[in-house]
């Protein structure tokens, strides 16, 4: 008989045995593994299904969603300004430091309307377009979305004088070439702001809904909604109610997700009947993230923010979607997903195989899923 100098194991007559201590020790960390896993599963677990969750996913998963609408616009309409794409906390460290991707931070910051930009990236693809312009989030690539039959994304932000309106950015220069603030502006001021040099402006959250409620003629639903809920530091509660205020008053379908946490949160507690899911992406290998640091970039990624709200679905980027936490909350916790923004009928394709319906863009796919079978 041999022993080791641990004496957890012991070999006799060429068979290996662990002692009392070396069973005691693996126990111990077979105890402490299975903590992991289950503090692990807590945080990001999905509220549980119910007969009325089932229904509701049902009617989403059916259907295809066009990102913004059906909007035509060159690629350097998506580029950022050097400068907007946000540095937003520039001198601010008193303050928890979240991505700009999660809060926007137009209260912290100031820009008046008349301060000078940079010619827009896009003027001269605009300027020598042969095809119309049609803006992102306008009301003619919703209109174009709802007579095609899609279901679509939104962007929902609150004005200076708390009028709902659709648009991606906070920061205007992107999109309209001139400086200014979503949340600073008053809805008239916002109303002198033209998209990508076109006659359009930016919509209404009640302009859009108008597109998509029922027919009142032969009462034909049209598909759901995807509407992400884009708050500030300090508006998320006022964002948030109000949206649902105007959704309460509207005849359409729809679900409501957002990357701030905090909105799924005032869902829980307020609007516990309401369809709700997390928006997230791998924050670690996003390069425009990096200065947020580690720990806050790895908890987003990871979903143990679920804890707050605990969402019907997670939306998460479709390059981003294999990874460990986001498979534990969906085929183990049994989850919802949703991924963002394919932009290929291929990835399209995989998404759905993968019993995921998608938010799209640049493709003009059938509007019905493959989950719709």
């Amino acid at each position: 008989m041999v022993a080791s100098r641990g004496a957890d194991i012991v070999t006799h007559h060429k068979k290996t045995y662990l002692t009392s201590d070396g069973k005691l020790a693996l126990a111990k960390a077979a105890t402490v593994a299975a903590g992991i896993i289950g503090v692990t599963a807590f945080l990001v677990a999905p509220r549980r299904r119910d007969w009325r969750t089932t229904a509701q996913w049902k009617q989403i998963e059916k259907h295809r969603y066009a990102h913004r609408g059906l909007f035509e616009e060159p690629p350097s309409a998506q580029a950022y300004p050097k400068g907007t794409a946000g540095d937003p906390w520039k001198n601010d460290t008193d303050l928890l430091t979240m991505p700009d991707k999660v809060v926007q931070f137009a209260d912290k910051i100031k820009k008046r309307s008349d301060a000078p930009v940079a010619t827009p990236l896009w003027a001269e693809d605009v300027k020598h377009a042969t095809r119309p312009i049609v803006p992102e989030n306008s009301l003619p690539a919703f209109r174009a979305a709802a007579e095609a039959g899609y279901g679509v994304e939104l962007d929902v932000r609150l004005t200076k004088d708390n009028v709902l309106v659709v648009v991606h950015d906070s920061d205007l220069e992107r999109l309209c070439g001139r400086a200014g603030f979503v949340e600073q502006l008053t809805h008239e001021e916002l109303c002198e702001y033209h998209l990508l040099g076109t006659d359009e402006r930016i919509p209404t959250l009640e302009q859009v809904l108008s597109l998509f409620e029922t027919a009142p003629k032969t009462g034909a639903r049209r598909p759901p909604l995807i509407i992400e809920i884009k708050s500030t530091m300090s508006n998320y509660v006022d964002l948030t109610r109000m949206t649902m205020l105007a959704l309460d008053h509207a005849d359409v379908s729809y679900c409501i997700e957002s990357f701030d946490p905090r909105v799924l949160s005032w869902l829980r507690h307020n609007r516990p009947d309401v369809f709700r899911g997390q928006l997230s992406e791998d924050y670690l290998a996003d390069r425009g993230t990096e200065k947020y640091g580690v720990p806050m970039r790895w908890i987003l990624s990871s979903l143990f923010a679920n804890v707050l709200g605990r969402p019907d679905f997670v939306a998460y980027k479709y390059s981003d979607r294999h990874n460990l936490f986001v498979w534990l909350c969906r085929r183990v916790l049994r989850g919802h997903l949703i991924t963002w923004t394919v932009r290929s009928d291929n990835d399209l394709a995989e998404s759905e195989r993968e019993g995921a319906p998608a938010i799209f863009e640049y493709i003009r796919p059938d509007t019905r899923s493959r989950l719709s079978k």
